[in-house]
């Protein structure tokens, strides 16, 4: 008997990228420049993917 797929994301780091990238482009047009806004949200999306990965471990 198989058991019901997690709904939980699998890989949280892409996730997390995702929403930071998200939020960059938010930032960056409400500034003018997206391309100043989105590597912030990179390196935002990559610290909370990595401090939700390492807690689950």
């Amino acid at each position: 008997m198989r058991s019901p797929p997690s709904k939980k994301p699998k890989n949280l780091m892409a996730f997390w990228i995702c929403i930071g990238v998200a939020i960059g482009c938010a930032i960056g047009t409400a500034i003018g420049n997206i391309a100043y806004g989105i590597a912030p949200g990179v390196a935002i999306g990559i610290a909370i993917g990595a401090l939700t990965s390492k807690a689950r471990h």
